[in-house]
């Protein structure tokens, strides 16, 4: 029962650093397109570029992911590279919640 409080408050400490600079050293960059223009006319709607960033360590995916521990671990370019990483076969908030489970948020 007290492995399960204390597992608790750490996993609540750690999904409040979730998005600071302080424990993350990693960057995963989305790159999706979002409409505007007026739909109630007959224009059409442009897609604009946004860039999303979800922030994550290295050190905690490597743990708990045998994926990420080969991604991060190997000669890939990611193991190296200290901006960010394009994702492109996933949307910015199915990867979120993906990282969110990691960090013990529901």
């Amino acid at each position: 029962m007290a492995q399960t409080k204390l597992w608790k408050l750490f996993a609540e400490d750690l999904a409040s650093k979730l998005n600071s600079d302080e424990l993350n050293d990693v960057t995963f960059t989305f790159n999706e397109e979002s409409k505007c223009g007026d739909n109630n006319r007959d224009e059409i709607a442009q897609a604009v570029p946004n860039k999303i960033e979800v922030k994550a360590n290295r050190g905690l995916l490597s743990l708990l992911s045998p994926e990420f521990r080969k991604l991060f671990q190997n000669e890939m370019k990611e193991s190296v590279d200290t901006s960010s990483i394009p994702i492109k076969d996933s949307d910015s908030k199915s990867f979120k919640l993906f990282i969110d489970y990691f960090y013990g948020m529901d």
